[in-house]
């Protein structure tokens, strides 16, 4: 082991000291493939428990870059990892929705976060949005955190379903949309209306 958990998340939430505002960039990096995929996994499990010690800004910085070009869930598409361990860090992230995004967006980290994944490589590996297993596994955990009651959380997920919706199978993301729109899932008239605007790939 190279670094700790607890060494991890000093450097990836900005408290050991580097002064650069991008907490996560490739040249910067600690850690092996696997010990990070681990903490990510580890820690996108237990959200609440660490992002209650950190500072609000520091949060703020480290979500809006881990699923970024540069992030660590680029780790999803390193086929050099197992497939069961990047499917878990995929699956994972449903927890981050329930237990975190729903009680704050993190200055509209929440609403991005499939953006900046779909285009997300580790060390120039494949893009995220390239690896139609992993993608699956994204879609179906986005249909769950659309199911949530959660306005930022449900226009994440719709958000998500749009980006994605070119990397699984033909009419995969549609069918989500046609339920989510038969449900009594919308929170309210304003998700109804940005599902339709999503489905029909009318919103940016």
């Amino acid at each position: 082991m190279t670094v700790s958990y607890s060494e991890w998340i000093d450097f990836t939430f900005g408290l050991s000291g580097q002064t650069t505002p991008s907490l996560i960039r490739g040249d910067q990096i600690k850690g092996t493939a696997e010990e990070i995929s681990e903490y990510c996994t580890r820690f996108l499990k237990t959200s609440p428990e660490v992002l209650r010690n950190i500072p609000h800004d520091n949060a703020k910085a480290a979500l809006w870059e881990l699923p970024g070009i540069n992030g660590y869930l680029g780790l999803l598409s390193y086929d050099q990892l197992s497939f069961a361990t990047r499917q878990a860090l995929a699956e994972i992230q449903f927890n981050l929705f329930r237990d975190s995004f729903q009680i704050d967006d993190f200055d509209g980290a929440v609403f991005m976060w499939w953006e900046h994944l779909l285009g997300a490589e580790w060390q120039d590996s494949k893009p995220v949005g390239d690896d139609q297993q992993i993608c699956e596994i994204i879609v179906s955990t986005l249909e769950r955190i659309v199911s949530l009651p959660s306005e930022v959380c449900q226009r994440s997920g719709l958000h998500g379903l749009k980006e994605f919706s070119h990397t699984v199978e033909p009419g995969r993301t549609d069918s989500v949309f046609r339920h989510f729109r038969a449900s009594a899932l919308a929170v309210n008239g304003e998700v109804e209306k940005y599902a339709t605007a999503a489905a029909e790939g009318d919103v940016p």
